[in-house]
């Protein structure tokens, strides 16, 4: 976070940048069992349906990283929006995230 930025914090915009942050550890906790998990599929090479899996393990993990994208940018806006209240980021809003289904 920018030292500025927590400085000129109201006390409920630092409750939820740390509300952001805990959620972001907590993202960040589930990569982690995911890897081991591809790992140990991969091992696995009489597995017929590993071809199925390993995808499927890729898609979550594209999901986990839009989810701590998207809270990292809510960090940030609310660290500009403490030093200036009138900040407004119209691109985040409209930002979405497709799904390919293979």
């Amino acid at each position: 976070m920018i030292p500025n930025a927590a400085r000129k914090m109201s006390k409920s915009q630092r409750k939820q940048d740390t509300s952001f942050k805990h959620l972001q550890y907590l993202v960040s906790g589930l990569f982690r069992p995911l890897n081991i998990l591809g790992h140990k599929l991969s091992l696995n090479v009489n597995n017929t349906h590993l071809q199925r899996y390993l995808p499927m393990l890729a898609d979550c993990r594209l999901l986990l990283l839009n989810l701590s994208s998207q809270i990292n940018q809510m960090r940030t806006n609310l660290a500009f929006h403490s030093i200036n209240p009138s900040f407004s980021n119209t691109t985040s809003k409209s930002t979405s995230f497709f799904f390919l289904i293979r």
